[in-house]
């Protein structure tokens, strides 16, 4: 208990409603979290004495406090034996978000590896993991099956003692409709679970239970959860009321978004009028913007009141609009369904959506963002009219791929095994089925490679079910063939050979002590050509090992490289000559703190850098962030072996700036001046610049993150860090016979498990426009939507269904 109020600021363990025998009624019982962090517990131990073991699947609503419930027993599994509790999670602000919130209150010992950490920290994370520093890692599935060994990302002697799969309602929505990482997790945890024993807990708050959309079944089959323990939360939020105001008529396209607009805008205005907090929900970012104009044009006071959050928004911007929101100084957020999971407001009032942004379980779990406080009030409203569905198709991810894109899939796979001498390893380039999702000249789907890898599993799991055995199977991680090295005059020399021209191409000449230039290899043509009988991830990790087997005179001549690709908005030089302005400005600011040796905290830092380099708050607090997450991060370098560290950190007092703070910025501008040299530079056809640095050495990365991170946050550059060129996906054929059925018969070919897709998402339409068109109470919608998360779906959204009369 005392750990509970330590870190989560509670007294008690909230008790839980649940359903008592979900199969037979909708009797509701209460369970302490205690009963399920015991659960959980329980069963890990259970696994590691080599006893059988269950896994746990728990639905509980929005706001119930999941987290605690498998953060508390993964601490306790880490201070009792030292084994690390892995978390796959879908979005990296909500990783970060869990992250941050334990390291604010005081726990440590929890990282993220994502795409937003540099090389550097990622190295430092694993070697802490290594060492069993960390009880808590969050990744998403992506980041874990990318790693066909578990052991290259947590070392030999680190256990996992636990595996969390959290909005675990993503393994059948998201898998098949964008992340079809998530339908590829199960295989590696049955992998996985053949060396170390431990079990499985899944937490959603929206998962369907019986019926023809059982979203527990689906769920637990597709990740192999052993005999789970299951809890069933309440679907019911009577705390919110529901206003669905339901327009008949059908409106031609102008005359609908004029409509719309100013159901909203009305909206708007009232809920402004009476000082309330809004959620508003989007299907696609452009409505956002076209709103957005509309509003400025015609209600420029209700714009200023407005900010946006979606997932391809920049992360400063989304991390200030956040802030806006949280604090009050914008009540309205215009938002697309990234703005939801995660996202712990108590205080919202209101909760509107423009339309529908997918299906039935979205509703729900968008409209359960309201009164997470239970002393407010919360309220769902919706302006329905029959043109919102036309968005619900274009959002549908799975209803765009076809059969027919299947079976081109299919005939590509078929023609690249004949092409390559009918070598059943194959590493097919993910562009070349770029044509496949086309069509009028025009990308449906710029993520080429996850409609790839989801078409390829739909192929391979219908055969599976039909045949018991697939025709091929296929990698889920995309792998580079194609990297850049550093390369001695030597090996220059060796690789100008007409014997390996064909896979070695010259990028750019350098000047260093050792090195002389950087080449692009293709990797995939080596290993075509010589190393056949290893599978391709293997040759690449003994590539890289420089091992025996791979016999290859110029392997060491040459360092793995990264590319740093960046961008200024003016010259280098005045680039530079500005950022050093900065810096100077920056130091100014910390040296009232120097000279009297006091501590402050990042939001008084923040203050200082609004005066002084006339920012607005939200990018003064970035700044500030950066500034001293970089200086500490100098120290833990020891870049400052002859003085004192350059800054302290203590998490009662704040930050305390040393004398020899001067030293970091003598640092940064060093390093600057060498990173935005001319020389050293290679010039893009796009105006952009290219660095290299080597992957071998973590120093290099360390200080280019530091210098690049503040660059960055000076809005000085945009870079991104590459180590390859077009992924790549490996394939093992084991049949050709059913490709061959495939492209000769295309008429008899159907895929069982695309047409339960079709029809899922049409079952969803039909109950959307059921709930919509339906003038109900708050009582009766809630009703209706327990039936239906119980598996029960209205005879008219059947009959309707039957008909064929839904709107899309």
């Amino acid at each position: 208990m005392k750990v509970l109020d330590e870190c989560w600021g509670y007294s008690s363990f909230r008790t839980l409603e649940m359903y008592k025998d979900p199969d037979n009624s909708n009797e509701l019982i209460t369970i302490k979290q205690s009963q399920i962090i015991h659960d959980i517990v329980e069963e890990v131990e259970n696994a590691q004495n080599d006893l059988p073991f269950r896994d746990i699947f728990i639905t509980s609503s929005t706001g119930a406090g999941k987290s605690v419930m498998f953060q508390l027993p993964s601490f306790y599994i880490f201070k009792k034996k030292k084994l690390l509790t892995i978390v796959i999670s879908p979005l990296i602000g909500l990783m970060q978000d869990q992250v941050n919130q334990l390291k604010r209150s005081g726990i440590n010992n929890v990282a993220t590896i994502n795409s937003n950490v540099t090389p550097a920290e990622k190295a430092d994370i694993q070697e802490r993991i290594r060492n069993q520093e960390i009880s808590i890692l969050y990744i998403s599935p992506e980041t874990l099956l990318n790693r066909s060994d578990i052991k290259m990302l947590i070392g030999e002697e680190t256990k996992v003692g636990l595996f969390i799969v959290d909005e675990a309602h993503i393994v059948t929505t998201w898998g098949k409709a964008f992340r079809s990482d998530y339908w590829y997790l199960g295989p590696y945890l049955k992998k996985l679970r053949k060396e170390m024993n431990f079990p499985i807990a899944t937490f959603t708050a929206t998962a369907i239970y019986g019926g023809e959309e059982d979203m527990y079944k689906e769920t637990r089959d597709s990740l192999g959860l052993i005999n789970p323990k299951f809890y069933l939360g309440k679907v019911k939020r009577e705390d919110i009321s529901i206003h669905i105001d339901s327009h008949d008529k059908e409106l031609k396209p102008r005359e609908y978004q004029r409509a719309k607009f100013e159901f909203v805008c009305k909206r708007l205005k009232k809920f402004m009028k009476d000082k309330l907090k809004v959620l508003v929900y989007f299907p696609t970012i452009p409505l956002i913007y076209q709103l957005q104009d509309y509003i400025e044009e015609h209600y420029p006071a209700l714009y200023k009141q407005v900010v946006t959050y979606y997932g391809s928004l920049n992360k400063d911007e989304k991390a200030a609009n956040h802030e806006k929101f949280s604090v009050g100084d914008c009540k309205i957020m215009f938002a697309t369904k990234a703005y939801g999971m995660g996202i712990d407001l108590p205080d919202i009032n209101i909760v509107y959506h423009y339309a529908p942004t997918g299906n039935v379980c979205d509703y729900v779990q968008e409209i359960g963002r309201a009164a997470r406080d239970k002393e407010i009030d919360g309220h769902a409203y919706f302006d329905f009219l029959r043109n919102d569905f036309s968005h619900i198709k274009r959002l549908h991810g799975m209803s765009t791929i076809r059969k027919s894109q299947l079976q081109l899939v299919a005939q590509k796979i078929y023609t690249i095994y004949k092409e390559k001498r009918k070598s059943r390893n194959l590493l097919v380039n993910v562009e070349d089925f770029a044509y496949i999702f086309t069509s009028n000249s025009k990308i449906e789907d710029a993520n080429i490679e996850g409609k790839l890898k989801t078409a390829l599993l739909l192929i391979e799991k219908d055969f599976m079910n039909k045949l018991g055995y697939p025709p091929f199977i296929a990698r889920p991680r995309g792998l580079f063939s194609r990297e850049y090295f550093k390369v001695t005059t030597e090996g220059e020399k060796i690789l100008q050979q007409s014997k390996h021209r064909e896979y070695a191409r010259k990028i750019h000449s350098i000047e260093t002590e050792a090195y002389s230039a950087i080449y692009e290899l293709n990797l995939k043509t080596i290993w075509e050509k010589q190393y056949r009988k290893l599978s391709f991830p293997n040759f690449k990790r003994l590539f890289h090992q420089r091992d025996e087997q791979i016999r290859l005179n110029f392997l060491n001549e040459i360092d793995a490289t990264f590319v740093v690709n960046f961008s200024c908005t003016k010259s280098l030089e005045q680039t530079l000559a500005q950022f050093n302005q900065k810096l100077l400005q920056v130091a100014k600011c910390l040296n009232q703190y120097a000279l009297s040796n006091s501590y402050f905290t990042t939001e008084k830092l923040a203050i200082s850098f609004e005066r002084s380099l006339k920012l607005d708050k939200y990018a003064a607090a970035n700044l500030a962030q950066i500034i001293l997450h970089s200086m500490v991060r100098y120290n833990s370098l020891n870049l400052n072996n002859n003085a004192k560290s350059v800054i302290r950190y203590s998490e009662i007092s704040g930050y305390q700036v040393n004398p020899a703070y001067e030293d970091f910025f003598k640092f940064v501008q060093k390093q600057s001046s060498i990173y935005l040299n001319p020389a050293t530079l290679d010039l893009q056809n796009d105006n952009s610049f290219n660095m290299y640095a080597s992957k071998t050495s973590r120093n290099s990365m360390d200080y280019l993150s530091i210098v690049f991170g503040i660059l960055e946050a000076f809005k000085l550059i945009n870079y991104q860090i590459q180590g390859g060129n077009t992924p790549e996906i490996y394939i093992r054929i084991n049949s050709t016979l059913q490709l061959e059925s495939m492209v000769r018969n295309p008429d008899k070919y159907e895929n069982r498990i695309l047409n339960n897709v079709y029809y899922r998402h049409n079952l969803s339409i039909a109950m959307l426009q059921y709930i919509f068109e339906n003038k109900m109470t708050t009582e009766e919608f809630w009703s209706v939507i327990e039936d239906y998360f119980l598996g029960k779906i209205p005879e008219k959204v059947i009959d309707e269904l039957r008909k064929g009369n839904t709107t899309p």
